[in-house]
């Protein structure tokens, strides 16, 4: 079945999706150009994930050599669409080329970076815990 868009015409400009799922969450990682032309196999993978109600969602950016506006708001509205559904959603990078647009756009508060998996996979626990319903006592 063909991908639609298609990927990058670009030469050179690989862009590699990766979903790996486990008991606790489920990574999506998406590295290489991650320019507007792959905005929508990036919704559809995480609109995919997000349906399948994991216990948390992890969006790995720390290969990203490159983030268009296109993919800022594939994020925005993957971290809405968790919001709503109560998934735990936490995004990973510390490349200059996803967190400038992020910070210069002034969505740090709406697309919170997290350092790495470790910082993320602790951010998500403690956000799971507060969203969860207390024991009856």
């Amino acid at each position: 079945m063909p991908t639609w868009p298609p990927p990058a015409q670009r030469p050179g400009a690989t862009v590699v999706l990766t979903v790996t799922t486990t008991s606790e969450s489920t990574v999506v990682a998406a590295a290489g150009e991650l320019d507007n032309a792959v905005a929508g196999r990036l919704h559809e993978c995480l609109n995919r994930e997000i349906l399948l109600r994991p216990r948390a969602l992890i969006v790995d950016l720390t290969q990203a050599d490159f983030c268009s506006a296109g993919i800022i708001r594939v994020l925005l509205g993957a971290l809405s669409h968790t919001r709503t559904d109560g998934v735990p959603c936490a995004v990973v990078s510390t490349r200059r080329a996803v967190a400038r647009p992020i910070s210069a756009l002034g969505l740090g508060h709406l697309v919170p970076l997290h350092p790495d998996l470790a910082a993320a996979e602790v951010w998500l626990t403690v956000a799971a815990a507060e969203v969860s319903p207390s024991p009856a006592g």
